[in-house]
């Protein structure tokens, strides 16, 4: 065989071979199109009689929805005042001779604070008594002088009808008895005017004496004995312990709500958390012109002595009616462009269940950590189960494992 026909038969064999690689590289892309084709089909076909794919259930605590009376309250903040605070003053001017109280001591109403020298009214009495007593040696000197006076008038008097005086004897008479009985009112007045030059005498004698005015705490001491003190100087602090006022300031877009109802406050002692029930409440309705707040005073027993003026209080000032409102925590509410809502949970069912339904709230007021809604309308009822942990990563149509709040380890529940 010459050279050419084995040239020719060579390149046969390699068309034929490249013709058979090309048609199994087809065979093979053609397959892969298929498998690629018919994946979705078989992945439905091998999860026709199987659950719709979902998220998996979600764990929340639930609590029941409460129903009942409520009142709003506005949170009023001040400090408790003495219901009477005064600066014992001295009456008269003269030196201290004695302290009787110091700072803190408990003082009843007539204790005597602080006693003053008395050494110049008492010469001052002296002084006016020994005058009284030559007054009234003088009134006896003037009335024996009236009465001869009177006397002998009444002797002319019946002489001159008889014509046996001239009448200006008889006018000479009548002068010296009108005389002599108005020496004798003089020398009388001037008893009475010694009399009470003693008495005045007497009450700034008992003023040496500072006494207190009202049963209470001595806040403060001003002075110390052989102090020279003017009349009006302060010599202590006394402030009453029972009861005590508590003075808050509430915002004056209250003041009607305040005015129209009975004030059942409850005052909170900042320190220490105690709740104290006033005896008495009263409206200042005096509206602050910067701060646009108006007080609220209200009278707390003290006999105890646990409370102390100036200490800091708040108190809980009911505002509105007291009606009935669906009360739940405020863990529960939702916020959304649509408004205010919450997750309730059905109690149909047994083990995971989806979300029961979304309800929108009209919020009445929130106190304490508790969101008060208006009875009318709410979409609640009483027993509804509301989401308070977990509701804000709900998606729709999601299974939920329900746990009741204070629960420990999970428990699938209706």
């Amino acid at each position: 065989m010459s050279a050419a026909n084995q040239s020719s038969k060579r390149s046969s064999r390699g068309w034929i071979l490249i013709v058979v690689i090309g048609l199994l590289l087809l065979a093979v892309v053609f397959g892969i199109v298929r498998l690629i084709q018919a994946a979705p089909n078989a992945g439905a076909g091998a999860g026709a009689g199987d659950a719709p794919q979902g998220p998996p259930p979600a764990s929340v605590y639930v609590e029941a929805v409460n129903f009942g009376s409520a009142q709003n309250a506005s949170l009023a903040t001040g400090t408790l005042r003495a219901k009477s605070r005064s600066e014992v003053a001295a009456r008269e001017a003269e030196s201290v001779a004695e302290v009787l109280v110091d700072d803190g001591d408990q003082v009843k109403a007539g204790d005597v604070l602080v006693r003053l020298y008395g050494d110049r009214l008492d010469a001052q009495i002296v002084e006016v008594e020994a005058q009284m007593r030559t007054a009234e040696k003088m009134v006896n000197q003037r009335q024996v002088e009236q009465e001869r006076a009177d006397t002998d008038f009444e002797m002319k008097e019946g002489l001159l009808k008889d014509l046996a005086i001239s009448r200006s004897e008889f006018l000479d008479a009548q002068s010296k008895a009108t005389i002599a009985k108005a020496q004798s009112e003089a020398a009388a007045e001037v008893v009475n005017e010694a009399k009470s030059r003693i008495d005045l005498l007497k009450i700034r004698r008992k003023d040496l004496e500072v006494r207190a005015p009202f049963a209470g705490l001595i806040a403060e001491r001003h002075v110390e004995p052989g102090e020279w003190l003017a009349a009006g100087t302060s010599v202590v602090t006394l402030v009453t312990v029972d009861p005590v006022e508590a003075w808050m300031s509430v915002p004056e877009r209250y003041l009607r709500d305040v005015n129209e109802q009975p004030m059942d406050i409850r005052v909170r002692l900042s320190s220490t958390g105690e709740i104290f029930a006033p005896k008495a409440v009263k409206i200042v309705p005096d509206v602050e012109r910067r701060s646009q707040l108006f007080t609220v005073v209200a009278t707390l027993d003290n006999s105890s002595g646990q409370l102390a003026p100036g200490q800091s209080i708040t108190g809980a000032v009911p505002i509105g009616k007291d009606e009935e409102h669906f009360q739940f925590p405020v863990d529960a509410l939702l916020r959304s462009r649509l408004g205010d809502f919450v997750y309730v949970v059905d109690a149909s069912g047994e083990g995971p269940m989806p979300v029961g339904r979304k309800v929108l709230v009209d919020i009445a007021f929130e106190r304490d950590e508790t969101i008060f809604v208006n009875a009318n309308g709410a979409g609640l009822k009483k027993g509804d189960r509301v989401v308070t942990e977990g509701n804000d990563r709900l998606l729709p149509g999601q299974m939920l494992v329900v746990r009741e709040e204070g629960e420990g380890a999970p428990q699938v529940k209706p």
